[in-house]
C-alpha cells in the first residue's frame, strides 16, 4: 500500500505526458533542472515551451507540486482545480493566452512567485489579496485598466512588475506594501503618482518610464532608500529642489522629458555613477554636479546646453561623456586631464578644436560629425583608429 501510494506521482506524470502527447519529450523534461523528482514525489515541474494548449485534469492531482513552470505555452484557459496544487510556491504562466485566472487561484495560501506576464489578462481574481505569502509578482504586459481594493491587501509583496498595461490610476493604499523593494510601472498611462508611493520605504528601484507624468509627488524624496530611478520618457518640466535628498540613488535616467534646469541639490548624490538627462531643454548644468564623485556616465545630448563647468575635471570616476546635440562652443581646458575612454562631442554647431594630444592619447573612443572632422582633420588623422564620424544634422531640433 505504502508502495503504491509512493509511485503515485510517478504514475501521474506519465499519464499527464501521455495527455499532452510529449512522450517523446519526456526525457527532456526529466533533465531539465527544475523538474524534481524526490523520493518519488514530484516538487518541481518544467513543462515550458512545449505547445501545450490545453492542462490535463490530472495535471492538478500532482499534490507535491511546490513549483510549476507552464511558461511560453498556448493556454488560454486555467482550471479552478488548480486550488488543489495547495502546496505550490511557485507558478509560472508567462507568454501565454490567457484572458482570467480563476478565482479559485487565490486559495493558494503557500505561493509566494506568481508570474502571468505577457498574457491578455483584463481583470485579476476579486480577492488577489487572499495570497497573503505572495512575495514576487509579474502581471506585466496584459490589458488590466484597474486592480480592485483587495490587490493593496498583499502586503509581503516584495517585487511587483506592472510594466505595458493600461492602468491611469493607482490607488493611495499602495502605501500598504511596505515590504516592496522593485516596482515598475514602465508602459503604462499614469498622469500622476499618489503622495502615499513616498512611504515605500524599503523600495530600492523605481522604474515609471513612458508614462503621462508631469511632477513627482510632494513627498518623494523620502524615499531614502532608492537605488535606482527611471523616470524617461514622461512630461516632467520640473524636479525637486529637495531632489538632493535621495542619498542613495546610484543610477537617474531622466530622458526624454522637458526638464530645463537641473536643482543645485543635486551635488548631494554622492553614490550616483549613472546619470541619463539626454532629451531634455536643459540649459545650463550646476557647478554642484562636480560634487558626484563616484559618477562612471554622465549623458546630456540633445539638451541646450552651451557651457560645460570647468570643475567637470574632479570627477574622478568619469569614463564615458555624452555632450552631443547641444550649443557649445568651448570644452573646458580641464576635460584634457580627465580618463575619459568614450566622448561625443558631435552636432554641437559652433564648437572650437581644443583637445590635446595627450587626451587623444588616453580616450578609447572619439566621436565627432563629419563637419567637424573635415575642419580638425590635421589634429585627428594620427588618431584615426580612436575615431567615429557621424553625420552632421543641419536642424538642431530635440
Amino acid at each position: 500500500m505504502n508502495q503504491e501510494k509512493e509511485n503515485e506521482d510517478s504514475k501521474i506524470f506519465y499519464m499527464v505526458i501521455q495527455e499532452l502527447n510529449l512522450n517523446e519529450r519526456v526525457k527532456r523534461i526529466l533533465k531539465r533542472s527544475n523538474t524534481i523528482f524526490l523520493e518519488d514525489q514530484l516538487l518541481s515541474l518544467n513543462l515550458s515551451n512545449m505547445q501545450i494548449r490545453i492542462l490535463p485534469d490530472l495535471l492538478f492531482e500532482l499534490k507535491n507540486l511546490i513549483h510549476l513552470d507552464l511558461s511560453s505555452n498556448f493556454i488560454s484557459e486555467l482550471s479552478n482545480d488548480v486550488q488543489k496544487l495547495r502546496n505550490l510556491r511557485s507558478l509560472n504562466l508567462q507568454s501565454n493566452k490567457l484572458k482570467v485566472l480563476p478565482e479559485k487561484l487565490t486559495e493558494l495560501n503557500n505561493l509566494q512567485f506568481l508570474d502571468v506576464g505577457r498574457n491578455k489578462i483584463g481583470n485579476l481574481p476579486e480577492n488577489i489579496g487572499k495570497l497573503q505569502n505572495l512575495e514576487s509578482l509579474n502581471i506585466k504586459t496584459n490589458e488590466l485598466l484597474q486592480l480592485s481594493s483587495s490587490f493593496w491587501e498583499l502586503k509581503k509583496l516584495k517585487k511587483l512588475d506592472m510594466r505595458g498595461n493600461k492602468l491611469a490610476t493607482l490607488s493611495p493604499k499602495i502605501q500598504n506594501l511596505q515590504h516592496l523593494q522593485f516596482l515598475n510601472l514602465q508602459r503604462n498611462k499614469l498622469t500622476e503618482l499618489p503622495d502615499e508611493i513616498s512611504k515605500l520605504i524599503n523600495l530600492f528601484r523605481l522604474d515609471v518610464r513612458d508614462n503621462y507624468l508631469r511632477e513627482l509627488p510632494e513627498n518623494f524624496m523620502n524615499l531614502h532608500n532608492l537605488k535606482r530611478l527611471e523616470i524617461g520618457f514622461n512630461r516632467l518640466n520640473i524636479l525637486s529642489s529637495n531632489f538632493g535628498r535621495l542619498r542613495n540613488l546610484e543610477e537617474f535616467q531622466a530622458y526624454k522629458n522637458e526638464l530645463v534646469t537641473i536643482p543645485e541639490k543635486i551635488g548631494n548624490l554622492k553614490k550616483l555613477n549613472k546619470l541619463d538627462l539626454q532629451f531634455n531643454r536643459i540649459k545650463y548644468l550646476p557647478s554642484s554636479i562636480c560634487r558626484l564623485e563616484n559618477l562612471e556616465e554622465l549623458i546630456l545630448n540633445h539638451n541646450n546646453i552651451s557651457e560645460i563647468p570647468e570643475c567637470i575635471s574632479s570627477l574622478k570616476k568619469l569614463t564615458n561623456l555624452h555632450i552631443q546635440h547641444n550649443y557649445i562652443e568651448f570644452l573646458p581646458k580641464s576635460l584634457n586631464f580627465m580618463e575619459l575612454a568614450y566622448l561625443d562631442i558631435s552636432n554641437n554647431p559652433n564648437l572650437h578644436y581644443t583637445l590635446t594630444i595627450e587626451f587623444l592619447d588616453k580616450v578609447e573612443l572619439l566621436v565627432v560629425d563629419d563637419h567637424q572632422y573635415d575642419k580638425w582633420q590635421q589634429n585627428l588623422q594620427s588618431f584615426s583608429e580612436k575615431i567615429r564620424i557621424v553625420p552632421r544634422f543641419t536642424s538642431h531640433s530635440h
